[in-house]
């Protein structure tokens, strides 16, 4: 009874877990980029702007470095090279027809094989969207944004330049807006665009939530990963065929 009782609650436990929400908030006021993402009452990753010193000190360093070295480079002098190792302007002649011919003929070959490449990796993408396409569409359909906040001021350099920057802004706006929305559940706080005449710069400032089950996320990962699985061997294999089929033509 009690192993029952013991399995039961970690049944639970898991179940509430997959069924909380990820939440990213993403704030940008005053040309700053505000990134949080939190899980229950975790904080899994706030952006932190690193500090100036490190990069400041590995410079200093790389200077110190560079300048040794070329210090070691002015000491030494390069060895002269003697009469005897010096080619015939004959051999030098016959040594860079062969050094051209053989350069071309590799300029083909790898032009050859970066053709290959190229239709394999076609081939496996291919292969991979297929049993990513599903997926990754329930994972898009569990993705919902709250709480859009937008508030933008229009500038220009006069009136009609700022009426024009104002028309533009609101059709992009409003058009990417509706595309959004057909792809994710979304719910709109507050849309403010305002035509400033007055202005210098244009301001641009808006938040938004973005929340997604965990339990999406995982079951989304986890049929990719029995695909690739089964797929695995269709994926190393992908292209073999043209592959060998251009060999075949290039010998011929």
């Amino acid at each position: 009874m009690t192993a029952l009782i013991i399995i039961g609650a970690i049944i639970l436990l898991f179940a509430f877990l997959l069924h909380a929400t990820v939440n990213a908030e993403i704030k940008y006021y005053g040309g700053k980029l505000d990134f949080k993402v939190t899980y229950l009452f975790l904080t899994l990753f706030p952006l932190k702007i690193k500090e100036k010193k490190e990069k400041k000190k590995k410079s200093k360093r790389k200077k110190d470095i560079s300048a040794d070295n070329t210090e070691k480079i002015q000491t030494e002098t390069p060895p002269e090279a003697s009469s005897e190792e010096k080619n015939s302007p004959e051999e030098l002649d016959e040594e860079t027809k062969e050094l051209l011919s053989g350069g071309e003929k590799k300029k083909k070959a790898s032009s050859k094989d970066r053709l290959s490449d190229a239709k394999k990796k076609l081939e496996q993408l291919k292969i991979i969207w297929g049993f990513c396409k599903d997926p990754l569409i329930k994972l898009f359909g569990g993705v919902y944004i709250d709480d859009l906040v937008v508030d933008f001021k229009i500038c220009g350099e006069d009136a009609c330049q700022a009426a024009v920057n104002y028309g533009k802004v609101s059709a992009i706006f409003y058009n990417a807006l509706n595309v959004v929305r057909t792809m994710f559940p979304m719910s709109v706080r507050t849309v403010d665009i305002v035509c400033d005449f007055d202005g210098k710069e244009s301001v641009y400032d808006g938040e938004c939530a973005v929340k997604l089950r965990l339990g999406t996320a995982v079951g989304a990962l986890l049929v990719v990963l029995l695909g690739y699985i089964k797929n695995m061997n269709d994926i190393n294999n992908a292209g073999a065929a043209e592959v060998d089929s251009d060999k075949e033509k290039a010998k011929a």
